[in-house]
């Protein structure tokens, strides 16, 4: 899960600056500046969020149950 962390991306649009974070799938935002000016503004996207958190369990279970595979044979 820290993983989905560790990637983020700059967006700079006229006015707008947004970074994203999320691994596979951004969810987490932070906005930095806007037309009105500087602002500090967090926001996550919940269904992405999930999708996330289901990604890296299919991987671990998977990673977990190949290992014990391997131990047995």
């Amino acid at each position: 899960m820290a993983a989905s962390s560790i990637r983020s991306e700059s967006e700079v649009i006229a006015d707008l600056e947004v970074v994203s974070y999320g691994f596979p799938f951004f969810w987490l935002f932070h906005q930095i500046m806007s037309i009105a000016g500087p602002v500090d503004i967090w926001y996550a996207e919940w269904p992405s969020l999930v999708v996330n958190i289901v990604f890296w369990w299919v991987i671990s279970t998977a990673i977990v149950f190949a290992w014990k595979k391997r131990r047995v044979s």
